[in-house]
């Protein structure tokens, strides 16, 4: 391939503006174009970030944390409390749950959860009691950059496109009529006045349409049924009265799937993510709206859980959904934008920006395990997940084909139970999720061990290293019922005129 110098962006949404964004950041010797129409819109709902978002956007972006705050007004998400598993209900808080051992504990944390999984860091303690930040001795919130958000996607992609405004990226409103192929990929855009546009280089970030991967180039998508059985979602809202602003996700298990909830400062958001083979389109708006009598209008999203078998075909990298696509239950849709957006740029700067076609496969084996550990982390949730009996979850119980690195990860953890310190061997490197995420979901549901000292290596915890555990806890807890803020007086603060971001 020759060496780039014209890039050309297709889609306006989160995925086309954050790719051009890092190209403009990180290539700022390239011509970046990016085409949307605001006739197709964006999807409309509300989302949430995982713990890479912060160091992508502050750090490695280096955009203004002020100013995303005053344009995105975000609320923050320590954390997910799942309503799953054998207990009814835990946090998967975004700080070491279980990946963790205190230096007067004679083992690593997870042992001493399996009958109390409560109080294992600050932000668990804070999501029990509805609290976001421990307060700083001056009053402030002590706001750490684990700390990620809630985000309304109209807000998001507002501030995206001013941003890339702001870096000289022209945006160019028209719908494309046809695209021409040639052997090096797609030539050119015939946009629908008549215009044509030429690039070296096309992203692909046309959402579910795949519109150049998929319809132009015929690279095939690759479907992830087997593990993950929803294919559709019901979205809903309601105006914020007097509810407290949850600093969490909330993931309630339903007949057939699971249903979120994310809270912003004037609304909360509600999804019901389900499987069309075991409930109708009726039978789920009734059993949501039967949850949630608040919502108002419903819209529904139909998707397939799966991949397309490269991403970066010829002169055509997708990005985001024209990627592929794994339903929303550990909020990791703008994590993979990102990651995709840094692989390429770091693929460009590898080649000098005349990438071949072993930088190509190269960034997309990178991608191919962003996707393969999102679904191996997700059919973890499902295999483990019995807190209802009933059709569906029995089947997910029983036919959620996960794959050999998580059967052998299960099979470890039933003989030996939560140890993290050989668990992490499982993992590569590249995982996004690490060995606290799939140890926090194990623990999280009470998956069951022996705890016989005949059976695994670890003698019975003494009573002396529990009563050092409780104190743990009671620190946590102490410090977020009696000196936390809660999310509507830690907004307060930040908006206040005297407020400063560090960077």
């Amino acid at each position: 391939m020759k060496k780039i110098t014209d890039v050309v962006v297709l889609g306006g949404g989160t995925a086309g503006l954050i790719s051009a964004i890092t190209l403009r950041k990180h290539c700022p010797e390239l011509s970046i174009k990016l085409i949307r129409s605001k006739a197709i819109g964006v999807i409309g709902v509300g989302e949430g970030t995982l713990g890479s978002f912060n160091p992508f956007f502050f750090d490695y972006l280096g955009l203004d944390r002020g100013e995303f705050y005053r344009q995105v007004n975000p609320s923050w998400k320590l954390g997910i409390k799942f309503r799953w598993g054998r207990r009814g209900a835990f946090n998967y808080a975004f700080s070491p749950n279980c990946d963790w051992q205190w230096d007067d504990l004679a083992y690593p944390n997870g042992f001493y959860c399996q009958d109390n999984f409560l109080h294992t860091c600050q932000y668990s303690s804070l999501m029990d009691v509805d609290m976001a930040f421990v307060k700083k001795p001056n009053g402030d919130p002590l706001i750490l950059n684990d700390a990620v958000f809630h985000l309304e996607n109209t807000r998001f992609v507002d501030y995206l496109e001013s941003q890339a405004e702001a870096l000289g990226i022209p945006l160019i409103d028209k719908k494309v009529s046809s695209a021409t192929c040639s052997e090096r990929g797609v030539s050119s855009f015939l946009l629908e006045d008549g215009n044509t546009l030429e690039a070296d280089l096309f992203i692909d970030a046309s959402g579910f349409k795949s519109v150049l991967l998929h319809q132009h180039l015929n690279i095939p998508f690759q479907s992830f049924e087997s593990s993950l059985f929803c294919d559709r979602a019901l979205i809903g809202t309601w105006k914020r009265t007097t509810e407290a602003i949850r600093p969490y996700t909330t993931s309630d298990t339903m007949n057939a799937g699971w249903s979120w909830r994310i809270d912003h400062e004037s609304h909360i958001n509600r999804g019901y993510v389900y499987s069309s083979s075991f409930l109708s389109r009726d039978a789920a708006e009734t059993e949501f709206r039967t949850e949630n009598p608040l919502l108002g209008d419903l819209h529904e999203i139909k998707f397939t859980p799966g991949k397309y078998a490269r991403s970066w075909e010829k002169n055509v990298v997708a990005i985001g959904n024209a990627s592929g696509f794994v339903e929303p239950l550990e909020a990791t849709s703008i994590g993979i934008i990102c990651a995709q957006s840094k692989k390429l740029v770091d693929a460009l700067k590898a080649s000098q920006g005349a990438p071949n076609q072993m930088i190509r496969d190269l960034y997309n084996h990178y991608v191919d395990t962003q996707w393969e550990a999102t679904r191996r982390f997700l059919t973890l949730h499902y295999k483990l997940n019995t807190l209802l009996d009933n059709s569906f979850w029995q089947t997910c119980n029983s036919e959620t084909v996960t794959g050999d690195l998580i059967s052998e990860m299960l099979q470890f953890y039933e003989t030996y139970g939560p140890d993290n310190r050989l668990m992490r061997a499982f993992l590569p490197e590249s995982d996004p999720f690490g060995i606290d995420g799939y140890l926090t979901i194990m623990v999280g549901m009470k998956h069951p061990y022996p705890t016989a000292a005949s059976v695994y290596s670890h003698p019975p915890l003494s009573e002396a290293d529990k009563v050092r555990w409780r104190t743990h806890q009671h620190y946590y807890r102490e410090q977020a019922e009696q000196n936390a803020l809660s999310a509507q007086e830690a907004l307060a603060i930040i908006k206040s005129p005297d407020w400063e971001w560090y960077q």
